[in-house]
Formats: C-alpha cells, sequence, structure tokens
C-alpha cells in the first residue's frame, strides 16, 4: 500500500525532521528542488538551451523553486524566474535560496533572469518549460491577483509544466479547486503523496505524479496516526489465489 498523508501531517513530518532530527530546513529544501530537477530531466530530456520559466512564491514553494532554478542553470538552461512578490517579502530558508540566485545576477549570468511581477506579464519570454513554484501544500481557498493571472498564463501557453509538490490552486488534503489551477505535466511531490492528489478536481491537474525522498527519517513518518493509504496493484495480487 501507498501512505498518502494531508497537508497538515506532511508538515508535521517536516517539523518533526527539523526540531527533533535537527535537520536543517534549508537541506531539506535543496533536496526538494534538486529532486524536482533531477524527475523533470529524467521525463523532459536535456534542458541545455531550453528556455525555463519558473514562476515562485513567497513561501518555502517559492524557495524550492529558487532551487529548481539554481540548478537547472547549471545545467545549461536558460532561466527567467518571475517572483510573484516583493524580494522584502520572502522569509527564511526561501530568502536565503533567493539570495544566492540574487549574487548570481550580479555577476551578469547571461542566462538568469529575474523580475518581480506585479501587474503584466507581458515581458515574460515565450518558454519551452514551465516550473510552477507558487504555492504549496499549505494552500487553500481560491487563487486571486497576480497568482491567478500567472496560472491563466501557464496554462495558455500550454507548454510543459512541472509543479513543486502540488499543482498550485488546488487543496493538498481534499483535492478541491475552487477556481483555476495550474495544468501540470508532471507533479513531484515531497516526501509522501497526498490525498488530494488522488481524489477531486485536482487529479485532473497533476498530471504524472512522483514522490520524492528529500532526508525526512522514516520515524518521523512513522509518527502519523491513521494515514490514509493507496491499494496498489500487488496488493491485490497478493490476496488472490492463483489460477
Amino acid at each position: 500500500m501507498q501512505v498518502l498523508v494531508t497537508a497538515d501531517q506532511m508538515q508535521q513530518c517536516d517539523r518533526i525532521a527539523i526540531t527533533k532530527y535537527a535537520i536543517p530546513g534549508l537541506l531539506l529544501m535543496e533536496n526538494a528542488g534538486r529532486a524536482c530537477v533531477e524527475e523533470l530531466t529524467r521525463r523532459y530530456g536535456s534542458v541545455e538551451s531550453r528556455q525555463v520559466v519558473v514562476f515562485c512564491g513567497k513561501g518555502n514553494n517559492g524557495g524550492d523553486g529558487f532551487v529548481v532554478a539554481r540548478h537547472l542553470l547549471n545545467l545549461g538552461a536558460r532561466v527567467y524566474v518571475a517572483l510573484l512578490c516583493r524580494k522584502s517579502e520572502v522569509k527564511g530558508d526561501a530568502k536565503t535560496n533567493l539570495q544566492v540566485l540574487l549574487k548570481l545576477l550580479k555577476d551578469r549570468q547571461p542566462d538568469l533572469a529575474m523580475q518581480e511581477i506585479s501587474a503584466s506579464l507581458t515581458r515574460l519570454p515565450t518558454p519551452d518549460i514551465v516550473v510552477d513554484a507558487i504555492f504549496g501544500t499549505g494552500f487553500s481557498g481560491s487563487v486571486r491577483g497576480m497568482q491567478e493571472r500567472a496560472i491563466r498564463w501557464i496554462n495558455a501557453k500550454g507548454k510543459y509544466t512541472v509543479a513543486v509538490d502540488i499543482p498550485s490552486g488546488a487543496n493538498a488534503t481534499t483535492g478541491a479547486v475552487e477556481g483555476i489551477c495550474v495544468n501540470a505535466n508532471l507533479t513531484v511531490t515531497m516526501g509522501l503523496a497526498k490525498v488530494g492528489q488522488y481524489v477531486g478536481a485536482c487529479r485532473d491537474h497533476t498530471g504524472d505524479l512522483v514522490p520524492v525522498d528529500i532526508g525526512i527519517p522514516r520515524r518521523a513518518f512513522a509518527s502519523i496516526a491513521s494515514p490514509a493509504a493507496r491499494i496498489l496493484a500487488d496488493d491485490v495480487k497478493s490476496v488472490l489465489p492463483k489460477r
């Protein structure tokens, strides 16, 4: 069986990893971003010389996006980071990874650009690949304002789209989509798959779903009470008699 968790349960596992086992949140974020890039290149192929637009919010999901941008740059992609907030709004581990990108920009990396998107999306380049790091699994409700316009832009382009953890606009616990949601070709989710990724409207926006190990100890997952589970084909085969 495949264990599934709610958004709150996954956040609990993150807290246990950081507070009880002293695993830095910055390390978990680095592992998450690197895993996204590995899964992207495994399915899409080489990203060298490809134009990638990475949409980043102000939270930890955006921080994962900054890591993704850096690793794509190292692989030879042309990376454009669309920041859907002011730089001053980014805090914590996400801010650390944003500062790394800003230092790379100061070095005038020719294949890296960043813009704070406040109103217009007209200056964004035409992408080969889009990375959605706007909202993470803590999101609920409906998308408004600049984030809504960004998601409409992503969906209208119809390019290969990778969602970091969950397509932005979907509820990771219920699978509900109240309004607009990113249409992803690939969703790389951290730690364990979420209940909402298999129920409700979220399933239609997820594309290929790949849970990845970002270094959270198994002991942290074992602390979850009464997790949901998804029955797999091998589970059914194990209880059927041989013909």
